[in-house]
């Protein structure tokens, strides 16, 4: 039992890491309306930024998004496509709790997907949905890390909420990723 116990430590160390860090962005969007999560903080520049309108929702369509696509190619057969994940994100909105929704099921997508990973396997080169290949021990902190910085964007913007949201209007995040869509 020690043995099988020591061939998965590092696996589990990050299965929990990426729990973790899982939780904590759930956590910043508690108590997030739709409006809330529709308003961007404009930067300078353009009002996209990352493919992204930069809000709250964008934000959230855009992990899980990402989420499916990483899982997609590294552990399974990479037959979805942007597009896929286009067409999910336009189900999703303009409704926070529908993207939480995605997000969740992104979320144990993205775990199951490696759930009986070996610490031998973390070495194994995986494809990535741009074609590279990445060591497993690559791709997963990677996506960790994902989910640390995008929960401190959304903390940043929650921040910067103004008081009055009265003219704010949802945007299409599908329909801006759409135009990085080839045909």
């Amino acid at each position: 039992m020690l043995h099988a116990l020591h061939e998965h430590a590092v696996a589990d160390y990050l299965r929990r890491w990426s729990k973790s860090a899982f939780e904590d962005l759930l956590e910043s969007l508690e108590g997030l309306t739709d409006q809330q999560s529709w308003w961007c903080a404009h930067l300078g520049g353009t009002a996209e930024y990352l493919h992204s309108s930069g809000s709250i929702l964008g934000i959230v369509l855009h992990v899980a998004s990402c989420k499916v696509m990483y899982a997609e190619y590294a552990f399974h057969k990479g037959r979805l496509t942007w597009r896929d994940m286009s067409k999910r994100a336009r189900g999703a909105e303009p409704h926070l709790d529908k993207a939480i929704v995605w997000l969740k099921e992104a979320q144990d997508f993205w775990m199951r997907s490696w759930e009986t990973l070996s610490d031998s396997e973390l070495s194994v080169l995986r494809k990535t949905n741009w074609g590279d290949e990445w060591p497993t021990e690559k791709i997963i902190p990677v996506m960790l890390h994902h989910d640390v910085y995008h929960t401190g964007q959304i903390l940043f913007v929650r921040a910067q909420l103004p008081k009055d949201l009265s003219g704010v209007k949802p945007t299409s995040e599908a329909g801006l990723w759409d135009k990085y869509l080839p045909g």
